[in-house]
C-alpha cells in the first residue's frame, strides 16, 4: 500500500486494491491517472465552491429558460381573441 499525505490518493489507492484492478500501481501512476483527464470538462475534479458555482449557474440557465418559456407562452396567449370570444363578438355583430 502506498504511503501519502493526501487521503484522497490513500482511499483510491486502498479501494483499487481490494477490487484488485492494479495492484502494482504507485503514487506516481495514481497521480497520473487521476490527472490525465483534469483538462477534459467531463472529468473536472472541482472544489466546494466551484460545485456550488456550477450549480447555480445552471439553476440560472434553467430558470432563464422557464422565463422565456412562460413569456412564449403569454405572447401566444395574447396573440389575438380565443375561438369562444371571437365567436361572441360576431353574434354580438349580428344582432
Amino acid at each position: 500500500m502506498i504511503m501519502t499525505h493526501d487521503p484522497i490518493l490513500e482511499d483510491i489507492n486502498e479501494l483499487m486494491l481490494k477490487i484488485q484492478i492494479c495492484q502494482d500501481c504507485d503514487e506516481d501512476d495514481m497521480k497520473e491517472r487521476i490527472t490525465c483527464n483534469s483538462n477534459d470538462q467531463g472529468f473536472q475534479i472541482m472544489s466546494d465552491d466551484e460545485i456550488v458555482e456550477n450549480i447555480l449557474q445552471i439553476n440560472e440557465q434553467q430558470e432563464m429558460q422557464e422565463d422565456e418559456t412562460e413569456e412564449n407562452i403569454d405572447m401566444e396567449n395574447d396573440a389575438g381573441p380565443s375561438h369562444d370570444e371571437a365567436l361572441q363578438a360576431l353574434e354580438m355583430a349580428l344582432k
